[in-house]
């Protein structure tokens, strides 16, 4: 299971983060989905070879990262990534029935990306994420800060082998000033199957262990709170299968400002994979708690 997914965006063209400036004030436009795109797989067996991959995604504006696997995928093999809709409309099926991974048909290989056809990779994602609500002294912290404050219930997360670079936003900077600091990293995971389970552990323990924080869920029609969520420093919803990763060059439409390289860096070299074998979902005592 050490591979990832690099999907080139057919549509949208880009899958960038784009920035613009209006008066005074960096607007940032998000693309959040790729419509229709070529896949491949590729072999990351160690830090390394994840480094090249990141490389080449981050220097490009219309590639975008999957940690997870397509069944029936080869390696180097291309197919095409498109909607649910889409590929049911060509296999003749319906929406929720279409069936996941790769399938050949009439000579070209097509996929959706649905969950029940995608695997978990062993490489996973940590997202420093900022979001609305999270205390300041938590939204200074470094990654390695921000691991320390899961190691109580996550051990072994601050001495496995880690690559850490900027995110998109962390790469735009005002002339004359200094990038932002790495805000993603990534590490391996002795099994990849127990991810959901350690997504779980985490969102138990995080609450248990003064590590989160009371996040608002908005509408995005009219901005009323629809509701909250415990969150912590790092975004637990990149840990599903099958989401993607965008983390293309940003283009930015500033005479003011410029774009930083990902300074891609790797972190506890030899330290290995994250040791999962102890993960077990949350005892009914901890739920109660």
């Amino acid at each position: 299971m050490s591979k990832v997914t690099v999907i080139k965006s057919i549509n949208p063209d880009k899958v960038c983060k784009t920035y613009t400036l209006n008066g005074d004030k960096l607007e940032k436009n998000v693309i959040a989905n790729v419509n229709d795109g070529e896949a491949i797989t590729v072999d990351v067996p160690d830090a390394q070879a994840m480094m090249k991959v990141l490389r080449s995604v981050t220097a490009r504006t219309d590639l975008v990262l999957c940690a997870g696997i397509w069944h029936n995928a080869q390696i180097k093999q291309k197919f095409r990534v498109m909607s649910e809709k889409a590929l049911a409309d060509r296999l003749g099926s319906k929406l929720g029935e279409v069936q996941g991974g790769v399938v050949e048909h009439n000579g070209e290989f097509v996929s959706a990306r649905l969950k029940r056809g995608i695997d978990y990779s062993e490489w996973m994602l940590l997202d420093a994420d900022n979001p609305a609500g999270i205390p300041s002294e938590w939204a200074k912290m470094t990654i390695a800060e921000r691991l320390e404050l899961w190691e109580p219930f996550v051990k072994g997360i601050t001495q496995c082998e880690r690559i850490e670079l900027r995110g998109s936003s962390a790469r735009v900077h005002k002339h004359g000033e200094e990038a932002g600091p790495a805000t993603h990293a990534w590490i391996r995971v002795s099994d990849p199957q127990k991810i959901a389970a350690l997504k779980a552990h985490i969102r138990v323990q995080m609450v248990l262990h003064n590590a989160s924080f009371s996040f608002d869920k908005k509408s995005k029609l009219d901005g009323t709170v629809v509701g909250t969520e415990d969150r912590s420093v790092f975004e637990l919803a990149v840990m599903d299968t099958g989401r993607l990763v965008f983390c293309a060059m940003p283009e930015v439409n500033s005479p003011d400002h410029a774009v930083a390289d990902a300074d891609i860096q790797l972190h506890n070299e030899g330290g290995g994979a994250l040791d999962l074998d102890w993960i077990s979902l949350p005892s009914a005592d901890d739920l109660e708690r």
